[in-house]
């Protein structure tokens, strides 16, 4: 899977068209939002999330549902935020950083074999100094 997309509960190629509710209630994301629109914020952003979704990933190993991962994710919220805020640190930037559960609107993405429909995700929100 890629670094965008932290955890995933269904097994298994999915289909848009007949599980995509299902798809919506059963994974959840992550969104970075970056300072502003400039290549190099886009780049940092890129840099928080992959920082991000490695440490997350080694501690949903062993979630069996998504209210467990959301739970774990809830309370570890001040570890996301300072590994976010070290990555941008360690890139040269002043800019502040928050993390937040939240639910988030989504477009439909395609990662390697899974496709996960547009609509309204749980997702875990970085937000990167004005986002």
């Amino acid at each position: 899977m890629t670094a965008g997309l932290i955890f995933c509960l269904l097994a298994g190629t999915l289909s848009v068209y007949t599980q995509a509710s299902g798809v919506r209630r059963q994974r959840g994301r992550l969104h970075v939002l970056a300072h502003s629109d400039t290549t190099e914020d886009q780049v940092l952003k890129l840099q928080v999330r992959d920082a991000v979704a490695a440490v997350t990933a080694d501690w949903l190993n062993d979630t069996t549902d998504t209210d467990q991962a959301l739970a774990l994710l809830t309370r570890r919220l001040p570890q996301i935020e300072a590994v976010a805020q070290q990555t941008v640190q360690n890139a040269g930037y002043a800019y502040p950083v928050s993390a937040q559960i939240r639910r988030s609107y989504f477009t439909t993405r395609q990662y390697d074999i899974v496709t996960l429909p547009a609509g309204m995700y749980q997702a875990v929100q970085v937000t990167i100094g004005d986002g």
